[in-house]
């Protein structure tokens, strides 16, 4: 069986640490989307790669209507605000507000809700967990000569980290409330974090810039919420075998 993990490049930096764990299920994984981009149903950012985003988005789409397979649906939530995106079938009274998500909701479940139509399972993975510090990636890099490496950064409270979601995070568990047999919803914060979430551990960074995981961070974060993603992914392989559907 494959499943499908879509998204911008918050999706993509999951692949590293899922990687092991769909070997062990022998499930395969196939993604689609496009850096930067929100793929939802007439969705597209305002200014940064507007063209190449529509371009991405309804090429993915497109795929997507076409092979009916189980979706890890993955983006950076917390930018697409009112302010930074256009949704082509808004109420034009919705104010272009920062910090606010009516349009990132209603594209949300005119997406969702087709791929529910389709007969598929979802699982909807929340708000990053943010690194508390810029991360100089050059210094981060091996080099052919010696240099200081970087301080850890320190972490972050979980409190904070729960707040800086938390707008974003109620979008999404309310798309998930209106299909909850269909659809679940895992959030990083719940799993990458206990009282602090870590920028470093056991001498890794966890991040290569402040929203972007490493290969380290990828393989901390699916080996703390292994149990949620095996449960979505065996309980979809036996209903993609019940059923019979091919991809």
């Amino acid at each position: 069986m494959t499943f499908l993990i879509v998204g911008d490049s918050h999706a993509a930096q999951y692949y590293a640490g899922l990687s092991p764990l769909m070997r062990r299920l022998g499930i395969r994984m196939e993604a689609l989307g496009g850096s930067g981009c929100p793929i939802l149903y007439g969705m597209s950012p305002k200014r940064h790669r507007h063209d190449e985003c529509i371009l991405a988005r309804d090429t993915s789409l497109r795929k997507i209507g076409q092979i009916h397979l189980p979706i890890i649906f993955v983006q950076k939530w917390t930018y697409y605000d009112d302010a930074t995106v256009d949704y082509e079938f808004t109420d034009p009274s919705v104010p272009d507000k920062a910090g606010s998500y009516v349009k990132l909701e209603r594209a949300l479940e005119r997406t969702v809700g087709q791929f529910v139509a389709d007969g598929r399972d979802v699982l909807l993975v929340g708000a990053q967990v943010n690194a508390n510090c810029f991360v100089n990636l050059p210094r981060l890099l091996p080099g052919p000569l010696p240099h200081t490496p970087l301080k850890p950064c320190p972490p972050s409270t979980r409190q904070s980290i729960e707040k800086d979601g938390a707008a974003a995070n109620e979008v999404l568990a309310h798309i998930q409330s209106k299909w909850p047999d269909k659809i679940k919803l895992l959030k990083p914060v719940d799993y990458f974090c206990d009282s602090e979430c870590p920028v470093f551990s056991d001498g890794y960074w966890l991040y290569h810039d402040r929203t972007h995981f490493t290969v380290a961070g990828s393989n901390y974060m699916v080996s703390h919420a292994e149990a949620p993603f095996t449960k979505f992914l065996r309980s979809t392989l036996v209903r993609y075998r019940e059923n019979h559907i091919s991809d």
